[in-house]
């Protein structure tokens, strides 16, 4: 970018080109701070291999370098990953050295750490003692449960429990929003977190994750969880818990399996706002933001998510049977089989239901779907694909995570 400055009163010699100084001002990212140097500290929040906007491999953490004085870390040497998250793990303090100090996008009066190839990780003493980021604080269950309602628990590490779990459709402000109640653990116990829409779809069963920025709540005297809008799924090492597979028969998560031909289907397909959950009536492709329909929030029209829903009518046994199709029920089914369709074209997911020869629906006392498969009869062929091919799959939960609040792109 080229500015002209003039020593006259005026503008007028400026337009026309006289007494002219030419001043070059530095790109953002030329002029950004950035200097080698050496950070001591703990490590935290170790984030598994992420890819950025322009696919570099990377992954985050954050450097506790103080008492109470913390840095966003970037590392672009995915070698480090497993040195990185046993530093965490065992609370060891180490001394990153080789690495860059660059301005922070988030803190202006504060520096991230950048990690490259160069990047070397000792253990060291630092003269202050462990503690966890403001505001993602560490929790385990036992911790949890000790809190009282309306608590925000800054990071829980837990494995999903295998038992029912149990789906539910409700209105928020108006609007139908779907729900899901699981149980996760750790070695100090284990709780009923809530996961809402598409949450639902980024967590698996006997899977571990840590789950950031939760929120308790107190039903019948008992504290559990749910989740937020700021709630941020990553799947971690499996934790050695154990799981016993019990269920509690008054959480009316019993379901009912049935076996037909979809003989009706009706889906659609709206945006959604991630504050308040009201659904948009539309948003303009090509439009970078939009303003919610129900709350008023202008926001990024990236970040409202696409949701379906809908009816299926099933004949089985000579019987017809209106059930309830959910986001997380059809967003499974279509990963699940390399389903081909676009976003919006609603209607190649209907005839795609209306053509197979027979399903095999689970469905709850809510008459609301729990799973959606083929017959293993009729698609073993398909199935024996998906199986052979697992190992390169992406994962539902890895596909729906998003980039962390600073683009670690922009930084390379």
């Amino acid at each position: 970018m080229v500015i002209y400055t003039s020593s006259a009163p005026d503008f007028l010699p400026l337009l026309h080109g006289r007494r002219r100084s030419k001043l070059t001002m530095a790109s953002p990212a030329k002029a950004r701070k950035v200097e080698d140097s050496a950070v001591e500290g703990y490590l935290h929040s170790v984030s598994p291999a992420k890819s950025s906007k322009k696919n570099s491999k990377y992954f985050t953490a954050v450097i506790q370098s103080g008492r109470h004085e913390f840095h966003k870390v970037v590392s672009f040497s995915l070698e480090k990953l497993t040195a990185f998250s046993q530093a965490s793990k065992n609370g060891t303090a180490v001394k990153l050295k080789n690495v860059r100090r660059s301005l922070s996008f988030s803190d202006p009066d504060g520096f991230d750490v950048i990690c490259s190839k160069t990047t070397s990780l000792e253990v060291v003493t630092v003269p202050f003692s462990r503690i966890a980021p403001s505001g993602s604080r560490r929790m385990d269950v036992a911790a949890v449960k000790a809190l009282g309602p309306r608590q925000n628990v800054g990071e829980l590490e837990a494995k999903v429990l295998s038992r029912a779990a149990l789906s539910k459709i409700v209105l928020v402000n108006r609007e139908e929003c779907e729900l899901k109640e699981i149980w996760v653990a750790d070695t100090t116990g284990e709780i009923k977190l809530t996961l809402w829409d598409s949450l639902i779809s980024q967590v698996d069963v006997s899977k571990s994750y840590c789950f950031s920025n939760l929120a308790t709540r107190e039903m019948q005297g008992v504290i559990r969880l749910t989740t937020t809008p700021s709630t941020r799924v990553v799947e971690i090492t499996q934790l050695e818990v154990p799981d016993e597979g019990r269920d509690d028969p008054d959480d009316g998560a019993a379901s009912t399996t049935l076996r037909g031909v979809v003989s009706g289907v009706q889906i659609r397909a709206r945006h959604r706002c991630p504050r308040c959950h009201g659904l948009q009536n539309q948003i303009s492709a090509n439009s970078i933001t939009h303003r919610c329909d129900a709350c008023n929030l202008l926001q990024r029209s990236s970040v409202y998510g696409l949701t379906y829903g809908g009816t299926i009518v099933l004949t089985a046994d000579q019987q017809e049977h209106s059930l309830t199709v959910t986001d997380s029920c059809i967003n499974a089914y279509l990963a699940r089989y390399r389903v081909a369709y676009s976003e919006n074209d609603v209607e190649t997911i209907e005839e795609h239901f209306l053509n197979l020869p027979e399903v095999e629906i689970c469905v709850n006392n809510d008459s609301l779907i729990t799973s959606l498969i083929q017959p293993l009869s009729q698609n073993r062929v398909d199935q024996s694909l998906v199986a052979a091919n697992d190992g390169n799959t992406v994962t539902d939960g890895e596909a729906a995570q998003v980039v962390e609040d600073w683009e670690a792109a922009a930084l390379v």
